[in-house]
């Protein structure tokens, strides 16, 4: 395992301090998904249909990193001043160049602080340079420190440009064990990637491994978890066998073991997002089998591109998972499904889309935490901006849409 430690806490770093817009009313309206149009329906491996809209009210702050032509909010945690964690990036010489920051908001303001990875003694020179994308954050149960999780292109001290998922403890940096699947560079051209993570410092994503060196085949991309105690290791996500899942992700996992990603599955033409919720015992993943979880599928009719991002802990039986799809026209959409777990079984209860910040902005809504603040990012103008949704109440009518200045 590679270390950098550097020599101040992230939190000691900030870089940049903004006005993010009001989130008083009077700056911008809240908004609620549209209970018109397109709602959630079961795959044909699903147990259940959603029973009727619900409809959550947010105010939303939009996140723009000073100087970066586009800003992406990934993730938010469960503190009670919640951090989030993205990208930002813009064009250069090298290509699209992706660093990371967190965020923590303070009377209309937020503080942003570098979170990229410690180039040591290397200055990756090779065009299309893509940097490092974190996208999962946590406060760790064990130390109350903020972890995140994702993964760095070209680290700089491996003598290859893969892709390694890589952990950043305060500072202190982990790439993933070489020995472990997508630990990325050790077969030429093995890659990993890790895109959230819980308060038990469980982390999941996905890998690719080079099948023939010579020909650059790669296998499907995999999804995994990835655990720190009491040695680090791997876990595959036991899809059921029915399933015959390839080319899957595993976007988010909450405190409880619950798990939401996509996947392509037998008998179902396009890509789907999932959602695996625990039966009631420690999913632990070291032995985590298909049976520990109850397995559902989400869609919506008439879209496309379906991806669950991250589900919170809001009760012991009762979920929300949040995410995106493409409506009939090919435009980004967000959507909040709430989600049971009963004996034996688990269901869609509720749905809501589509989650759009602005009148007609695509939007994606990447984290969800414990207390339904949201964060993602829109696209406003051909530049996308992040944001965080500040939860109100919940009711059942339709509201008008939220307008971003």
């Amino acid at each position: 395992m590679t270390h950098s430690l550097l020599g101040q806490s992230r939190r000691n770093r900030a870089f940049i301090v903004v006005a993010a817009a009001s989130i008083a009313a009077s700056a911008c309206s809240t908004s609620s998904g549209s209970r018109s149009g397109s709602g959630f329906s079961t795959s044909p491996l699903s147990q259940s249909v959603a029973r009727k809209p619900a409809t959550y009210l947010w105010t939303y702050a939009p996140i723009n990193v000073t100087g970066a032509i586009n800003t992406e909010v990934r993730g938010i945690d469960n503190a009670t001043v919640p951090e989030i964690v993205g990208v930002y990036y813009g064009n250069s010489s090298e290509g699209v160049k992706y660093n990371s920051f967190t965020a923590t908001q303070a009377s209309g303001t937020y503080t942003f602080t570098y979170a990229s990875y410690p180039r040591v003694g290397t200055t990756p020179t090779t065009s299309a340079t893509i940097g490092t994308q974190m996208s999962g954050i946590a406060t760790a149960t064990s130390t109350g420190l903020v972890v995140l999780a994702g993964w760095v292109h070209n680290p700089g001290n491996t003598g290859n440009a893969d892709n390694y998922a890589t952990l950043d403890n305060q500072g202190l940096w982990s790439l993933l064990p070489a020995q472990g699947p997508g630990a990325g560079g050790q077969q030429g051209g093995d890659s990993g990637y890790l895109f959230g993570i819980n308060d038990k410092q469980v982390a999941v994503g996905d890998y690719t491994t080079v099948v023939n060196t010579h020909t650059s085949a790669i296998n499907p991309p995999k999804a995994y978890e990835a655990f720190a105690s009491p040695t680090p290791g791997y876990a595959d996500v036991p899809f059921p066998h029915a399933w015959q899942a390839t080319n899957s992700v595993a976007y988010g996992i909450n405190d409880d073991g619950d798990l939401v990603g996509t996947a392509a599955i037998y008998s179902v033409t396009a890509p789907v997002a999932w959602y695996a919720l625990c039966n009631g015992t420690t999913c632990d993943p070291n032995t985590a089998t298909t049976t520990s979880y109850c397995w559902q599928t989400l869609s919506v009719p008439g879209s496309s591109d379906t991806i669950a991002y991250a589900i919170n802990n809001s009760t012991p039986t009762s979920k929300q998972v949040v995410g995106s799809y493409k409506d009939s026209g090919g435009v980004t959409r967000g959507f909040l499904a709430n989600v049971t777990y009963e004996p034996t079984t688990c269901r869609t209860d509720s749905y809501q889309n589509p989650i759009m910040v602005g009148a007609n902005n695509p939007t994606a809504v990447r984290g969800i935490n414990d207390k339904r603040y949201i964060a993602g990012w829109y696209t406003k103008g051909g530049t996308r901006r992040g944001f965080v949704g500040i939860p109100g109440s919940a009711n059942g009518r339709q509201s008008h849409r939220d307008k971003v200045r």
